[in-house]
């Protein structure tokens, strides 16, 4: 579930896009991303942490992380699908200052 809490908050959610710059934010962000069986999400990301801590992750249907997100920095991560699910991109704030971006592509 999205809890959070944005202050000073510039930013969207659309599509197979996330991406925000803030002067606060505490909570969690959660973006569903669904791939059938054999696909390969292409996760591009980019961060920066001016204060506070940021965790970006992606977890399967059974909430095992599969992939962690620096952050402070630009990325790219692959994740094959071994079935049908629906994973979750999870954000977590915790009194923090800075930006994120994250997009992807189902392949």
């Amino acid at each position: 579930m999205n809890k959070y809490y944005f202050r000073g908050y510039s930013g969207s959610n659309v599509g197979r896009k996330i991406k925000g710059s803030y002067q606060f934010f505490d909570g969690t962000k959660i973006k569903v991303i669904s791939a059938k069986e054999g696909k390969t999400i292409v996760i591009n990301f980019a961060s920066e942490v001016k204060e506070g801590e940021l965790t970006m992750g992606i977890l399967d249907s059974t909430n095992a992380l599969v992939a962690e997100l620096e952050t402070n920095t630009t990325g790219t991560r692959e994740i094959n699908s071994d079935k049908n699910q629906k994973y979750r991109l999870v954000i977590r704030g915790t009194q923090t200052k800075g930006s994120f971006n994250v997009n992807w592509e189902i392949n």
